[in-house]
């Protein structure tokens, strides 16, 4: 048996291929989210794939159709689980980051009146601690 401390290998296998594969995947729907180019690939990759399964199952028949709805569907909505559940972490990760900026320098910007405002997380954060 051999373990590693922070790490996802426990027996030396293949459970460190998973890691890094989970990793490279990761970081390819972050950065296929946060590009300014207009649309995500990453998005909408599973359903296409998903349309192009469909098809290639119906060329094979009542067969090919049943295997693509118990192994090819729930692994085409898993994808995009996993790219809905990255797109809402960087949405939440982007909205703190503006909040943030907005009560070191945004505010001061504005007119006067502005400048003892504080942003949603900031009153968030202070009510949790008023509690």
């Amino acid at each position: 048996m051999h373990e590693r401390a922070g790490s996802l290998t426990v027996d030396g296998m293949g459970r460190r291929w998973t890691n890094r594969t989970y990793l490279k995947v990761r970081k390819w729907v972050d950065d296929d989210l946060t590009e300014v180019r207009g649309r995500a690939i990453s998005l909408f990759a599973p359903v296409y794939a998903g349309i192009g399964a469909l098809v290639a199952a119906g060329l094979l028949g009542p067969v090919g159709i049943g295997v693509f709805w118990l192994l090819a569907l729930p692994a085409l909505i898993a994808c995009e689980v996993f790219v809905l559940w990255r797109a809402v972490r960087l949405s939440r990760a982007f909205t703190i980051l503006g909040d943030r900026d907005y009560d070191r320098r945004g505010k001061y910007l504005l007119p006067p009146e502005y400048a003892n405002t504080e942003s949603p997380l900031a009153a968030k954060r202070r009510k949790l601690r008023s509690r």
